[in-house]
């Protein structure tokens, strides 16, 4: 009978808190409204200060998903109002550049600490011979975030690469088959999240 197992875990860094990311990018976003941008009123701000007030009121009402996409959204458009030098740093918008990169490095981090890597070969119990295409679903991701992967055979034979998710937040790559027996390990990682995945010819 063979064995396979999936791995799956999130990061799980002390101090981590939603709540503190939120009020950052909220707090950036009214820095730059008062330094004159269209920030403040957007439908990308009026949205997310729409989460945070769920959240105050219910922190079960959105899923952490829901309100990193809210937050990546408002950050994404705030930094468009930045672009080609609107804001220059030392002068009055220098704290509104520094609030909007912290607010965006934490939210990336905690994006990062969010990640569930799910590994599904395709088929599912490959015969001998019969090659193997691999497909890494990280969830919580972005389009076009990383994905590095390594393979190892028993036989000796192995690959890996760097891919970078689809809209579906999703990567594959082909095996070539081993002969009966053979086990292939996989290991999958994105930002700080390991998974790993074993199958059998």
């Amino acid at each position: 009978m063979k064995r396979m197992r999936l791995l799956s875990h999130l990061g799980n860094e002390a101090g981590f808190i939603l709540a503190g990311i939120i009020a950052l990018i909220l707090g950036a976003a009214a820095i730059l409204s008062i330094l004159g941008f269209a920030v403040k009123g957007s439908e990308q701000y009026n949205h997310f200060h729409q989460l945070a007030s769920d959240v105050a009121a219910n922190p079960n009402s959105h899923t952490n998903e829901e309100i990193l996409n809210g937050g990546q959204a408002l950050v994404d458009m705030m930094n468009q109002t930045t672009q080609g030098g609107a804001i220059v740093p030392g002068t009055g918008g220098g704290m509104g550049v520094r609030m909007l990169l912290q607010a965006e490095d934490a939210l990336n981090k905690v994006r990062n600490q969010q990640y569930v890597i799910k590994i599904t070969p395709s088929p599912a119990d490959p015969a001998p011979k019969q090659a193997v295409t691999v497909t890494i679903t990280v969830l919580n991701s972005l389009h076009g975030t990383a994905v590095s992967y390594s393979l190892s055979g028993t036989d000796g034979y192995s690959q890996s690469g760097t891919l970078y998710t689809d809209q579906n937040g999703q990567v594959s790559f082909v095996v070539p088959g081993g002969a009966q027996g053979v086990v292939d390990t996989i290991s999958v990682t994105a930002g700080s999240v390991t998974a790993q995945f074993t199958y059998t010819f």
